[in-house]
């Protein structure tokens, strides 16, 4: 290769070098122009919601995201907001990615039900792993003060949108002074059959079909012999039952696409049962209040967003580098402080969050964005960060392409995050 064709490669190196890093500079400057500072974690100063009440007004339901479980700063950050939405936005019902059943007790405590703990309103584990932490527990405390000094209808209800766990709803049918009495003694077995299923269900599917089969003598009881007033929230068991049986024997994609279609039913189960003026949110992972496909499958989010409109929001979390409460089967104590890889893929989209002028962020995503290179750059998917509640050994486990405009309204970003802290009663 003789001399004038090598320096015309590095020219063209040199040009090419230039250009993606006047396009790189050009995109930071437009996301510089757009974000808006987090500055604390204190309930006290509300300041950085008055953007916010701009975004969120007007919204039946809002979808609050995390890309991993166990974040503090993202607990932190979603109990505030919540505590404001309470307060100026008429939230009433939170929802958490939990079991809907197995919730009840949470609820009992919130409401002030006489001689309930905490730690005994936590004790059916309900509440899952995930949100066993110091910063839930502090907000459900907040909340359970906040209704004493409402009025019965217009306190704030917590419940969970899953139906994994069936032994929770065979304990509330068995213990149901209601139904129980209607029962014979072959379905009480059955019952209990369930009620004492091991978390691993890997059954055959005759087994299945017959366990279906309960839940279809327990409707007929139901139609047959409740009064009006229990029929419903009994028939609602009922069909959370069937939902939980649905999902044995699936694999992790029909699983989680049997899981997302009814957590999204039992969201607007919950909805229905709120007034004109009163707003619900939802607590989970990006992956559920997302608005566009996860994984290939419809989101929680996706359905909702389908059946309200534009009366749905979908806030996305995204983390960075630090720190995470994680689980770990070969970890002496399973949920443990755990590290995060570190962002190094200059093609994904935290790596372009973690060069902004603000280290915690609030990004608007959705709509109106007016600026050409935004629109370009959000008009394809982006690499983002999908953790969950397991630790991960490198970054590449954990990158997802997602249409970051079409899954969310807005992200939060942080850009250093700790791990959430152990719950102490």
């Amino acid at each position: 290769m003789n001399v004038i064709k090598v320096v015309a490669i590095l020219i063209g190196m040199c040009a090419v070098n230039a250009h993606a890093q006047q396009n790189g500079s050009m995109l930071l400057d437009a996301l510089n122009h757009r974000i808006f500072e987090l500055k604390s974690f204190d309930s006290t100063d509300t300041s950085e919601f008055s953007m916010l009440k701009k975004e969120i007004s007007g919204f039946k339901v809002i979808g609050l995201g995390e890309a991993t479980h166990g974040t503090r700063e993202f607990y932190l950050y979603k109990a505030k907001l919540i505590k404001y939405l309470v307060e100026h936005q008429g939230l009433r019902v939170l929802v958490f990615e939990s079991d809907m059943v197995g919730m009840e007790s949470i609820n009992d405590y919130v409401l002030n039900k006489a001689g309930l703990t905490l730690e005994k309103a936590m004790s059916n584990y309900g509440l899952f792993d995930i949100y066993r932490t110091q910063e839930v527990a502090d907000l459900i405390q907040w909340i359970k003060a906040f209704n004493l000094n409402q009025p019965a209808d217009d306190r704030v209800i917590i419940a969970g949108m899953d139906a994994n766990m069936p032994h929770h709803i065979a304990s509330k049918i068995l213990q149901s002074k209601s139904l129980s009495p209607h029962l014979g003694q072959k379905l009480k077995e059955d019952l209990a059959d369930i009620r004492s299923m091991p978390e691993r269900r890997d059954f055959g599917q005759a087994k299945k079909k017959y366990l279906l089969s309960i839940a279809d003598r327990l409707a007929a009881i139901v139609q047959d012999k409740l009064t009006p007033d229990s029929l419903e929230i009994y028939s609602h068991y009922i069909h959370l039952l069937v939902q939980s049986l649905r999902m044995i024997n699936l694999d992790d994609i029909q699983l989680n696409t049997q899981r997302d279609a009814h957590m999204a039913e039992n969201v607007l189960w919950l909805l229905n049962k709120t007034t004109d003026k009163q707003t619900l949110a939802i607590w989970g992972h990006n992956g559920h209040i997302c608005t566009d496909k996860w994984r290939g499958y419809k989101s929680t989010g996706m359905h909702l967003h389908r059946k309200l409109k534009s009366r749905y929001y979908a806030l996305g979390l995204a983390v960075g580098e630090g720190y995470a409460r994680l689980w770990d089967s070969r970890n002496a104590i399973p949920f443990h402080k755990a590290q995060l890889p570190a962002i190094q893929n200059t093609s994904q989209f935290e790596f372009v969050l973690k060069q902004l002028k603000y280290s915690n962020s609030f990004l608007p995503t959705g709509r109106g964005i007016e600026d050409k290179t935004l629109r370009t750059y959000f008009s394809k998917p982006l690499l983002t960060r999908a953790l969950g509640a397991q630790v991960v050994r490198t970054e590449q486990d954990i990158l997802l392409p997602i249409r970051v405009d079409r899954a969310y309204d807005g992200v939060v970003f942080f850009k250093q995050t700790t791990n959430a802290a152990e719950i102490v009663f």
